[in-house]
């Protein structure tokens, strides 16, 4: 009988206790959407690496070049800096065919927060400058806040 009270009793505190638990997401962050630019490269005159924000058209062409190949998917991705502007993830050069992975982007206490993470493939011959290059609207301003996972 005991038991019995002791179960019920116990049942009621976990329910009691979980009821005001709330996830952080739900209550600050917001999720921000974006489109990933294609067909762009880091210029060689570019030597920084990390994340950057880019606001302006000559900002950006002094950051990247177009990669224009043939085909349908060949044209570099639009960008109208008038309504929209740039979030850049840079890495260092790597022979290890580096890829970005953007885990969430999402807005919180007045800041757009960046996390993402960088997976490390085979080592190859050659070298290459990985990038992402987030566009994002205008109305998703804020200070950018990185979280780079292991």
């Amino acid at each position: 009988m005991i038991n019995r009270y002791t179960f019920i009793l116990l049942s009621l505190l976990f329910a009691v206790c979980s009821c005001g638990i709330t996830s952080k997401n739900s209550t600050t962050d917001n999720d921000i959407p974006f489109i990933t630019a294609s067909n762009y490269f880091v210029n060689n005159t570019y030597s920084g690496s990390g994340v950057i924000k880019i606001t302006s058209q000559k900002q950006f062409n002094s950051v990247f070049g177009m990669a224009t190949v043939m085909g349908k998917e060949g044209t570099p991705t639009k960008i109208d800096f008038d309504t929209q502007y740039v979030i850049a993830i840079i890495e260092k050069e790597s022979d290890k065919s580096p890829q970005i992975i953007v885990n969430s982007l999402r807005e919180a206490n007045k800041s757009v927060v960046v996390d993402y993470s960088v997976k490390e493939g085979s080592k190859t011959s050659y070298t290459i400058r990985p990038l992402v290059i987030l566009i994002l609207s205008d109305k998703y301003e804020g200070d950018i806040v990185v979280s780079k996972q292991k």
